[in-house]
């Protein structure tokens, strides 16, 4: 008696266990990811302070974003958003440690940015890469979430041309 009961009992308890990781929806099953490409042009209006070896850099970019290719139905091919980031960091002789946090707004909607820059300088001719997180966003961008990496060339007059691809879910 006491053998068929542990029996029927391994039998329920694994009938359960089995049916919590088998029966419970995986919320990211049917989260397909997106990707597009974006070019920003726009203006840097950088403070700039020196100290010892470093800068010390704090202002902000405002310009325009321009979606090229895209696979997505959110973000779509010529869509234009209004870019602008808030800018701190230092630079430093062989590394860099420059944060932004920018809002690209469409309409009413936007989408919120981090960007982490780790090497380069902001100076004319400086070519750098990066990379930027979409952490959510407003109206049809709110479910928004992404990655994306970016080449970033500074030029003359404070302007500068930002190419990226980003991976994003919805």
């Amino acid at each position: 008696m006491f053998k068929k009961a542990s029996i029927l009992l391994i039998i329920i308890f694994s009938h359960f266990t089995f049916a919590g990781v088998s029966g419970t929806p995986n919320p990211n099953a049917n989260t397909e990811e997106y990707v597009f490409s974006y070019q920003i042009s726009a203006k840097n209006d950088y403070t700039l302070v020196n100290i010892d070896n470093y800068k010390v850099v704090s202002g902000n970019i405002i310009g325009n974003l321009v979606i090229g290719e895209s696979n997505g139905p959110l973000v779509k091919k010529g869509y234009s958003f209004e870019n602008k980031c808030a800018v701190f960091g230092k630079i430093m002789p062989f590394e860099s440690q420059l944060e932004s946090y920018c809002v690209l707004a469409k309409g009413d909607s936007k989408i919120f940015l981090t960007s982490i820059r780790t090497k380069g300088s902001t100076d004319s001719g400086e070519k750098n890469i990066g990379s930027n997180t979409i952490i959510g966003g407003t109206g049809e961008y709110a479910k928004i979430k992404g990655k994306c990496s970016y080449e970033v060339e500074y030029k003359e007059n404070s302007e500068l041309i930002v190419n990226g691809n980003c991976k994003y879910t919805n």
